[in-house]
């Protein structure tokens, strides 16, 4: 297969997911008396923000300033921090992930999604900082 045929592919595919969501999202629309409740996350933000994310990019930034002299000498050090900082982020997804879902059942949403993928949307309801919250009560809890 080539490159561009499978860039056709993945830009089908992606364009079949939107279809696919909308019709899930009348679907869901039409099932209840209630007006649905769609949420948007900054998750960056989150990551930025909460007390955990700002321990790993602490942590990051630590390891790449320990890292810099022997980064110019050798390259293959920087594979290391990116797969640090990749474990670190993911385990910070991870529980992100998790307050995300606790909010979503508590408040009833129908759908939570990351701002950065969204083109269009009227007057959302933001609840970044309710992530952050949740997020750092949920890690004070362990």
């Amino acid at each position: 297969m080539t490159q561009a045929s499978a860039l056709k592919k993945e830009k089908r595919l992606q364009k079949l997911s939107y279809v696919f969501l909308g019709f899930f999202l009348l679907a869901a629309l039409g099932c209840t008396n209630e007006p649905p409740k769609i949420g948007v996350v900054n998750v960056v933000r989150v990551v930025n923000e909460s007390i955990e994310g700002q321990k790993a990019n602490a942590e990051v930034n630590a390891l790449v300033k320990a890292k810099q002299a022997d980064l110019k000498k050798k390259e293959v050090t920087l594979e290391e921090v990116k797969k640090k900082a990749a474990e670190l982020r993911e385990v910070v997804l991870q529980h992100i992930r998790k307050a995300i879902d606790t909010i979503g059942q508590e408040e009833k949403f129908l759908l939570i999604l990351p701002n950065e993928n969204i083109v269009y949307f009227q007057k959302p309801t933001d609840i970044t900082d309710k992530v952050i919250k949740k997020y750092n009560e949920l890690q004070r809890g362990k």
